[in-house]
């Protein structure tokens, strides 16, 4: 995933938590609790400005689920958002560098410092 950061998002874990608990417990068929949960996310989307309303349905759609099937949903989004990323960024080809095996420090290469001398045996002929 790319390296996104949140700055204009300034949402609260600890809020955000409490208000989807209360708005699981207080689902219902009841048309007027109903409008009032909405009311409710509605209020809680103006005091949270930046926040897409779409973003926050599908994160209530995915707290609800159990946890094996979030989990098995999670792994397949976060792959196939990895793969998208960059043609959603504009890049239409993987970054050649990004995904490439990390050196190790056996890898790394040591400046020569001239004082080290080749023995014979050594030499390639």
């Amino acid at each position: 995933m790319s390296d996104d950061t949140h700055e204009d998002l300034n949402v609260d874990h600890d809020n955000l938590v409490s208000h989807m608990d209360a708005w699981a417990r207080g689902e219902s068929k009841s048309a007027s609790e109903a409008a009032e949960r909405r009311g409710e996310i509605r209020q809680f989307l103006d005091d949270n400005p930046g926040l897409h309303k779409k973003a926050l349905s599908d994160i209530r759609r995915i707290d609800k689920m159990d946890d094996e099937k979030r989990a098995d949903y999670l792994r397949s989004f976060d792959h196939l958002r990895d793969l998208l990323q960059g043609q959603w960024e504009g890049q239409s080809t993987p970054d050649m560098f990004e995904d490439g095996p990390k050196a190790t420090e056996a890898d790394e290469v040591q400046p020569f410092d001239g004082d080290e001398a080749l023995a014979p045996d050594e030499i390639a002929v």
